[in-house]
């Protein structure tokens, strides 16, 4: 999701976060840009910041930008900047072209903040606005949401421990699985590791995605929610 921050200096900007769980109207997320500050002196990296947020304000992760944007944006007309990992609200002021590189750069600005900077196409992308249902942009018209795509290749496989009392074990023989094995004269068609050899490390791990699953649905849901309910 992305998530509209209110703290000083960040007010107005989108910032992506995971959903880990979801209660009533607050979500507790994980930002990807911001870490937990650390005493001075402290070993390892800083953890990743975790927060309640109200699911207010929250909303899915926008539309890829279209091909073309923002050639295609008048004069004056708003967008979003990518700055420091967050997007921000800027208004277009004038386009040129760079002599060396001969793409264009654009001059905008942040009214919220008073400043101005000149960047290129690819840290830019349409002021979108979320409805419950719809997201639109004045240069883009309107876009039905849908589900995110999965990942070209499918999902990374999961690999066993190998450390595990699972992992370690002997097959039974004696299971629905082992009997499908070729060493014990079955088929081989079920392709599936004995039930005492089950890999505690995976079994967890599938534990922890399906909870990040029905939190997101939750959390998807209740953004919709509060979205239309606000409009």
């Amino acid at each position: 999701v992305e998530v509209q921050m209110q703290e000083d200096g960040l007010q107005g900007s989108l910032y992506a976060a995971r959903v880990l769980e979801v209660r009533q109207k607050k979500a507790l997320l994980e930002f990807a840009a911001f870490c937990v500050e650390m005493p001075d002196g402290a070993d390892g990296d800083a953890p990743l910041l975790q927060e309640w947020v109200s699911t207010g304000l929250l909303s899915p992760q926008p539309p890829p930008t279209p091909s073309g944007f923002p050639e295609q944006l008048p004069i004056g007309k708003l967008l979003q900047l990518l700055h420091d990992d967050g997007w921000w609200e800027v208004r277009l002021l004038e386009t040129r072209r760079n002599e060396t590189s001969s793409h264009v750069e654009y001059h905008v600005h942040s009214e919220r903040y008073k400043r101005t900077s000149w960047v290129g196409a690819d840290v830019l992308r349409p002021l979108w606005k979320f409805n419950g249902t719809r997201w639109r942009a004045d240069a883009v018209g309107t876009i039905a949401a849908a589900p995110a795509k999965p990942r070209e290749g499918g999902q990374k496989r999961r690999r066993r421990c190998g450390e595990c009392s699972g992992c370690l074990a002997d097959s039974c023989g004696e299971c629905h699985f082992c009997k499908d094995m070729l060493k014990f004269g079955g088929q081989g068609t079920l392709r599936q590791p004995c039930l005492k050899r089950a890999c505690h490390a995976l079994i967890e791990a599938s534990r922890v995605a399906k909870a990040a699953e029905t939190a997101a649905t939750a959390a998807a849901t209740a953004v919709a929610e509060a979205v239309t309910a606000a409009a």
